[in-house]
């Protein structure tokens, strides 16, 4: 049983897809290209969080305020998350 119509949903925004994924080959910067930039900026305005860095994975995104050495913010993200 198919519970989401995945073909469906990409056949309403193919040619969006392909535009997007056109522009990157085209300008060639498959890492921190403006892409990314506009990401951040959006996921910004959707939490209303004045600051967002995207990273590769889940891990990265845990361990880069670990590093810092930031774990109560860690864990209330987490919470947070989790809620």
């Amino acid at each position: 049983m198919q519970f989401i119509a995945l073909a469906a949903q990409q056949a309403r925004i193919r040619s969006r897809i392909d535009a997007r994924i056109k522009a990157v080959l085209d300008h060639g910067k498959y890492i921190m290209g403006p892409e990314v930039a506009e990401l951040e900026e959006l996921f910004c305005t959707f939490t209303g969080s004045r600051h967002c860095i995207t990273c590769a994975s889940g891990t990265d995104a845990l361990l880069m305020p670990l590093e810092e050495g930031q774990m109560r913010q860690v864990g209330a993200a987490l919470r947070e998350a989790l809620a």
